[in-house]
């Protein structure tokens, strides 16, 4: 997070990195609290940020929720 922090001029695949590490960690929440920040940057998420972001709420038993909140 604190080397994420620090970059000025971030990409998709930075922003899938975080989100994937969150995901790994169970941290659902908060990578779709990323999901939302990387939109309000003008930062169109891929698929495989997607995938990530799934991977995160699946940890947590939310697919349906999370599906439902990004679409």
């Amino acid at each position: 997070e604190l080397i994420f922090d620090q970059i000025q001029h971030k990409d998709s695949i930075t922003w899938a990195s975080l989100i994937g590490v969150y995901a790994n960690h169970g941290k659902g929440n908060e990578a779709l609290s990323l999901i939302q920040k990387m939109r309000n940057e003008g930062c169109k998420p891929d698929e495989i940020t997607i995938t990530s972001l799934l991977n995160g709420w699946s940890h947590i038993g939310r697919v349906k929720e999370c599906l439902e909140t990004y679409y």
